[in-house]
């Protein structure tokens, strides 16, 4: 038997797994990881140059996101267009607005790592005590 390419979608120009709905996709029959393809699109690495450059960041490996828990449907069926099923609109800026979940996990990400340095500190202070 043939390798088959895995069958993709396009949702507000970013690629997905088609069966999934996955970013990076780890099925066996699909293995594939559109985070970098899908960060370049979007131009994340100037959108966040700064937030990436503070907190070591990295693009590559965040956390893949996957379209359809994010609420994509088909606009029709067997429809190669999707939209959200909140506001039922097709490529939805809101629902699909890959700059802005990017940014809440960098953002959680800086949280969790100043977190950790003030744990680490107190840990520190005990210690000597």
């Amino acid at each position: 038997m043939a390798f088959q390419y895995p069958e993709n979608i396009v949702v507000a120009g970013w690629m997905f797994c088609k069966k999934h709905g996955r970013e990076y996709c780890y099925d066996f029959k699909c293995t594939c990881d559109h985070r970098m393809c899908n960060n370049t699109v979007a131009d994340l690495d100037n959108v966040f140059q700064e937030e990436i450059e503070e907190s070591g960041f990295s693009l590559d490996d965040r956390t893949s996101l996957n379209v359809y828990e994010l609420g994509a449907t088909g606009v029709a069926p067997g429809s190669e267009q999707y939209m959200c099923s909140e506001h039922r609109k097709k490529d939805c800026p809101v629902c699909f607005d890959w700059a802005a979940i990017v940014g809440r996990e960098i953002a959680e990400e800086e949280q969790r790592e100043k977190w950790l340095e003030k744990r680490q500190k107190y840990l520190e202070r005990v210690d000597k005590d």
